[in-house]
């Protein structure tokens, strides 16, 4: 779990600064020790009062004393896991709104509203930043469990069947047909909403989009889950058969995928914003920097769109597998 836990807290601390520095800011401007102060105080708070602080510090342990851990060993870690990431994403909400509240109440000092307002932004970057650290440990939890569970099973390594030629060529041109159409509601909804007379660029920033791959793909490495994401796609488009007591893991895979990409454009808006904020003397460069702070969302829940029908194929797979049909 240490290993999951450093390689997770750095893969997104070197994202995040990159994106950062790429939006126009700095690597310095998402400190503000006392937000960061007051969300871990919460989250410590909210584990000591349900009695999880002594699972939650469990992931922290080197290997050697947690790869004999019981089943409700790791099951009290994941909740502990889970509780500390749902307190920090309400907190952060709690702490942004009670500063934006105040901001209102002081909009006349027009000086600050950037700075204020990017220091409210960033409860919720923490929030986000820390749901994207966790997310990875998480599932390697959940996935620690499965294997508990089924250990005998996982022992015997069984052979992976292949489904019909016609079936997987069926589930290829489906997903390829399903890709394109997202392409075209995409360049038709670009084409019809945008009414004026200025020449807007495309949707198109490549530093957000690989953002988003390599935070994706770093959480599927720090989890252990990258064959398991690989192995959906398969199951869904009917080049694999689903094993016995592998939808878990399929479905917990790409799950983690979709929460991580959420979370990261979430997380790009903000710092983008941030950096915008921090930077309003450049009037010229404001309504572009807005442009470029709002793609990472629209890019989210795109992937999340193709995502959904991959993790609904493999739990009506696993429900066809499990009916003996």
């Amino acid at each position: 779990m240490l290993a999951q836990l450093l390689c997770s807290f750095g893969a997104t601390l070197l994202i995040s600064y990159g994106i950062s520095i790429v939006s126009g800011g700095t690597i310095f401007m998402l400190f503000d020790f006392a937000l960061a102060g007051m969300l871990l105080f919460c989250t410590t708070v909210m584990l000591v009062f349900s009695g999880l602080i002594k699972d939650f510090i469990f992931i922290f342990l080197p290997r050697k004393k947690t790869e004999d851990a019981s089943f409700e060993k790791l099951k009290n870690a994941k909740a502990a896991v889970d509780l500390a990431v749902h307190t920090q994403l309400y907190s952060g909400v709690f702490i942004s709104c009670v500063a934006l509240v105040l901001l209102l109440y002081n909009y006349d000092i027009r000086e600050y509203t950037g700075l204020n307002l990017g220091t409210v932004l960033l409860s919720l970057e923490y929030a986000l930043l820390f749901m994207l650290v966790m997310s990875p440990v998480s599932t390697g939890l959940e996935r620690r469990m499965l294997s508990v569970m089924a250990e005998d099973r996982d022992k015997e390594n069984p052979r992976i069947g292949v489904g019909p030629g016609k079936q997987k060529l069926k589930g290829i041109v489906t997903y390829m047909i399903m890709i394109l159409f997202f392409i075209a509601a995409f360049l038709f909804v670009q084409h019809t909403s945008m009414k004026n007379n200025k020449q807007i660029p495309a949707p198109l920033d490549v530093s957000s989009f690989l953002g988003l791959i390599f935070w994706g793909l770093s959480a599927l490495l720090c989890s252990g889950s990258l064959h398991d994401f690989g192995r959906a796609f398969s199951v869904a488009a009917g080049v694999r058969k689903i094993l016995p007591g592998e939808q878990n893991r399929l479905t917990g895979a790409v799950s983690l995928v979709m929460r991580v990409l959420m979370a990261a454009g979430g997380c790009m808006v903000i710092t983008g914003c941030v950096a915008m904020l921090r930077n309003m003397e450049d009037k010229s460069a404001l309504v572009p920097n807005t442009y470029v702070a709002l793609i990472p969302l629209l890019y989210a829940p795109v992937f999340c769109l193709i995502l959904l029908p991959v993790k609904a194929a493999v739990n009506r797979r696993a429900g066809t597998c499990g009916s003996g049909d």
